[in-house]
């Protein structure tokens, strides 16, 4: 079962839409894009970070992780 992001509004505090993300993918943090366009979430379990596209809030892309054998992404930073 994939995991999903939780959009909020912040005008109403409510969440009108849940981001499904890769199959396998238990996200545990996130960053934005220096511009705001793409959130890059780690996908834990997964050993990747999915893309998403804030404008459409669509999985874009989802990069594989080369990392040692029962090592998971727990975080990620953008530059």
């Amino acid at each position: 079962m994939p995991g999903v992001i939780s959009v909020l509004d912040l005008n109403t505090l409510t969440i009108p839409k849940q981001i499904e993300l890769p199959q396998g993918c238990r996200p545990h943090a996130g960053d934005f894009s220096r511009d705001g366009r793409r959130f890059f979430v780690n996908c834990s379990n997964a050993s990747s970070v999915a893309v998403i596209d804030t404008k459409s809030q669509k999985v874009v892309q989802n990069v594989p992780l080369d990392l040692a054998e029962n090592v998971t992404p727990r975080g990620v930073i953008t530059r």
